[in-house]
């Protein structure tokens, strides 16, 4: 399904749950919310077409959260416990103000590494990030499986596959995955193309309840080093170009 902006995304998404309307059962003991949700078939593919559209607006979204989680992921870090700040539930994931697993400690280096491959050779099929499935817990295996960029006649493109995702964090999601496809594109030079996003599972516990609002809204971050990232979770009223619209 190709979409032109996040709120075309997260209905088509939407639809493909409730058109397809298996119902599982969570039994998973390491899940953080166990229960019943509604599925869209496996292997469910989507594709932004702008992703600089990336802000769903038709659904109620926690805009200074999302920026938050972007930054942290930039940060490179497991050190969380300013994230509490940000977001009330954030604790159930933390361990001594640890995220063990946090995407970007384990994606940013294979990040770094997929700038270098692309720089050398822009249509290489190497630009792989993995975030491995070692570890059993409450965050891992990460809900990304992989990531991978690779350039084509429209532009860098970045291929997700993620194994589960729920639609009340898919918009988070969402943001993260722009704002990476945005970094790699910027630091190689090549022309940024869509996001094409497919999940193993995709589900909801309930229907949306949609609302109007402008289409063509853009969370894109500024070039930030892995320290200005952090530091702007820290001290945001230092950094008020990050948290613009907030």
């Amino acid at each position: 399904m190709r979409c032109g902006n996040a709120n075309e995304l997260y209905r088509a998404m939407h639809s493909a749950i409730f058109e397809h309307r298996h119902e599982r059962t969570t039994t998973d003991t390491c899940s953080a919310r166990p229960g019943r949700t509604f599925e869209a078939r496996m292997g469910s593919q989507f594709e932004l077409t702008a992703p600089e559209h990336n802000v769903v607006t038709e659904v109620p979204i926690d805009m200074r959260w999302a920026i938050a989680n972007a930054l942290h992921f930039f940060s490179c870090t497991e050190e969380a416990a300013v994230l509490e700040r940000y977001n009330r539930n954030a604790h159930r994931y933390l361990k001594d103000s640890l995220w063990r697993g946090a995407y970007g400690a384990i994606a940013m280096p294979q990040i770094d590494q997929c700038i270098a491959q692309l720089q050398i050779s822009p249509h290489t099929r190497k630009a792989i990030v993995e975030m491995g499935h070692g570890e059993v817990d409450v965050n891992r295996p990460a809900c990304w499986s992989t990531l991978h960029f690779m350039t084509t006649r429209f532009g860098l493109g970045l291929h997700c596959y993620q194994r589960s995702c729920s639609m009340s964090v898919a918009p988070f999601d969402l943001i993260v995955l722009t704002n990476v496809l945005c970094h790699v594109s910027r630091e190689t030079r090549i022309p940024m193309g869509s996001l094409c996003w497919t999940f193993g599972s995709l589900h909801t516990d309930r229907a949306a309840d949609f609302m109007s609002g402008p289409r063509m809204l853009s969370m894109l971050l500024p070039p930030l080093s892995r320290d200005q990232a952090y530091d702007a979770l820290l001290n945001p009223e230092s950094h008020p170009n990050v948290w613009r619209g907030t």
